[in-house]
C-alpha cells in the first residue's frame, strides 16, 4: 500500500512521459499468472537465476530462493507486491486526481509546507481509498493461490500453504469435500471479521474535509 501510495504521489506530478511509466506499473496486474510465475520461476532459480548472478557479481552465493523454508515465503509475496502494486497505484491516482485543488491553494497561502499539507489535507481525504486498497489486499492476500500453485507448490514443508491451497488440497487431492467447505466458511468468516475491524479502526469510508 506504501509503495502504491508513493508512486500514484511520483506519477500524479508533472513527470515527463508519466503515462508510460502508469503503463509500465500497471502492466502486471493485466498479465496472466501464469505467465508471470514462470518469469519468477526462473529469476529464482539458484542455478542460473537473475537473482543469484547479480548476487553473484558482488561475491554473494545467492540462496535456493522457493527451496529454503526461510527464504520461499518472502519470495512468493515479493511477486505478489509486484504483480498487485499497480492496481494500488491507479486507486490512489484516481483519488489524488479528484482532490479539490482549492485546499492546498488556500493551504499554501497560510504557509503550510508541502509535508504538511500532505499529512493535514492529502492522507485524511484518502481515507476512502485507504480503506478500499486495504480491505482489497488483505482478500487477496488470503486468496492466494496461483503464485504458490506454481512458484513453490505450498513448500517446502508447507512453509507457503495459505488457506486457500489448503482449501484445495482437502478438496481435489484428498477428496474431503465437505472438510473443504467448512474451511471455506471459516476463511468468509475470517475476512468478514477483518473487513468490520478495520470499518470501525478507519471509523467508516469517508473521508475528512
Amino acid at each position: 500500500m506504501l509503495l502504491g501510495l508513493l508512486l500514484a504521489l511520483a506519477l500524479h506530478t508533472g513527470l515527463k512521459a508519466r503515462g508510460i511509466f502508469r503503463t509500465a506499473v500497471f502492466l502486471p496486474q493485466v498479465t496472466a499468472t501464469v505467465a508471470i510465475a514462470l518469469v519468477w520461476l526462473w529469476i529464482y532459480n539458484p542455478g542460473n537465476g537473475l537473482f543469484n548472478a547479480l548476487l553473484s557479481f558482488i561475491g554473494i552465493d545467492g540462496p535456493a530462493w522457493l527451496s529454503s523454508t526461510r527464504w520461499a515465503m518472502p519470495s512468493v509475496i515479493l511477486v505478489g507486491i509486484w504483480q498487485g502494486i499497480g492496481m494500488k497505484m491507479l486507486i490512489y491516482l484516481a483519488a489524488l486526481q479528484s482532490l479539490p485543488r482549492e485546499l492546498y491553494e488556500a493551504a499554501s497561502v497560510d504557509g503550510a509546507s508541502k509535508v504538511r499539507q500532505f499529512f493535514s489535507i492529502t492522507l485524511p481525504l484518502l481515507k476512502p481509498a485507504t480503506f478500499f486498497v486495504l480491505i482489497t489486499s488483505m482478500i487477496g492476500a488470503f486468496q492466494s493461490f496461483d503464485q504458490i500453485y506454481i512458484l513453490t507448490d505450498g513448500g517446502p514443508a508447507n512453509s507457503t500453504t495459505m488457506m486457500t491451497y489448503e482449501i484445495y488440497k482437502s478438496a481435489f487431492r484428498e477428496f474431503r469435500v465437505g472438510y473443504a467447505c467448512a474451511q471455506s466458511l471459516v476463511l468468509f468468516v475470517l475476512l468478514m471479521g477483518f473487513t468490520l475491524v478495520n470499518r470501525r479502526i478507519m471509523g467508516g469510508t469517508r473521508g475528512h474535509s
